[in-house]
């Protein structure tokens, strides 16, 4: 037999091609560019069919083993943005661990809005994926992605828990232990004047953040020496001239009633250091300061951030894994949620001229 023709008229190897340069029956061939996981072949044969393929650019129709009912090995990712780091890093993460299992992964921005979920989540079925990791909208009926999980097909969600209202196999982090650990960290270390600062507009998360710390104060017998709201201009910005504004004046106002502040985030953590500077307030003497996140700009600063990090690398891999087991149909029964720990960093700008230490991993 022939080299297939594509669409467009140019000639594709195929198994058989692969079969006969290498000298392999093309069924042995088959169970080792698939990756089976009973092909017995040795790692000679292995070699000289995987050097053949790439010699003759053989590449797998996708379209043909699906229409055979087997799997494409390609997933997809949507998610609300691609411009934050802890998005970055998860996308990497399933990519990275995707690759090592031989999958391809295709990634598509469903903007934050409903319609453009069901979008994206059919433009990723008509790719014919085998499953589908997913960051939820907040808010909207969720219609397409119901659909999905109530037919069986392999989906994966990241906070799923906080923003549907139908059970899903989920991974995301404790937002409210990764509050409570904040706050508690600053207790430790002696402060007993606590502010806790937020944002709006807010999101699932960050109200978990704020409920862990404010748990945590309250289990200490105190509460909160202000609660102070940053407004945004839009979803997207935490930095920035205005936001760095509000928090100088209200740090100006409140600084001599205050020896803590535990912040939502990292960025907001980081323009509370420098209003903080402007001001001449001493960090960490006067007043101890942590945010939530781990971003890499919080190690480098002038005064290093302590903070609580997601590990997004963690939530990424585990991700893959567990959409890898329900494309396998190893992952049976009701679905689960698994829960990545928060991790205490430590740094400068609650413990003095310290080193950088990851520390209590609660």
């Amino acid at each position: 037999m022939g080299k297939t023709r594509t669409a467009g008229g140019s000639s594709r190897p195929t198994i058989r091609d692969v079969a006969r340069e290498a000298r392999v029956a093309p069924t042995t061939v088959s169970a080792i560019l698939n990756q089976r996981e009973h092909c017995y072949a040795s790692e000679q044969t292995r070699k000289r069919v995987n050097d053949v393929a790439r010699k003759l650019g053989y590449r797998p129709n996708v379209l043909a083993r699906a229409l055979n009912g087997k799997r494409t090995l390609t997933i997809g990712l949507t998610l609300a943005d691609f411009n934050t780091e802890m998005s970055t890093r998860k996308i990497a993460a399933v990519e990275a661990n995707a690759r090592k299992a031989g999958y391809a992964v295709i990634t598509a921005c469903n903007e934050g809005t409903a319609e453009m979920e069901d979008r994206t989540l059919q433009l990723l079925l008509d790719r014919v994926v085998d499953g589908v990791v997913v960051y939820p909208v907040p808010g909207g009926d969720h219609a397409r992605l119901r659909q999905l999980v109530e037919s069986g097909f392999p989906i994966v969600t990241f906070d799923g828990v906080g923003l549907l209202d139908f059970p899903t196999w989920d991974v995301s982090i404790d937002s409210v232990a990764a509050g409570r650990m904040q706050v508690e960290h600053l207790l430790e270390r002696g402060c007993r004047r606590i502010a806790v600062v937020e944002v709006s507009p807010n999101c699932w998360t960050n109200e978990c953040k704020a409920e862990g710390m404010l748990k945590a104060l309250n289990d200490a017998g105190l509460s909160p020496a202000d609660r102070f709201v940053v407004h945004r201009e839009n979803d997207e910005t935490y930095v920035g001239q205005p936001v760095f504004e509000q928090l100088r004046e209200w740090l100006k106002r409140n600084a001599d009633s205050l020896d803590g502040v535990s912040v939502i985030g990292d960025l907001l953590a980081m323009n509370v250091l420098r209003a903080a500077g402007e001001l001449g307030i001493k960090v960490p003497d006067d007043l101890a300061v942590i945010g939530q996140d781990g971003i890499a700009a919080g190690e480098v600063g002038f005064v290093p951030l302590s903070t609580v990090t997601q590990d997004s690398e963690a939530i990424g891999r585990k991700a893959f894994e567990m959409l890898k087991q329900l494309i396998e149909g190893k992952l049976k029964g009701s679905p689960k949620r698994k829960i990545v720990k928060p991790r205490l960093i430590v740094r400068t700008s609650t413990a003095g001229m310290c080193t950088t230490s990851d520390s209590k991993n609660k």
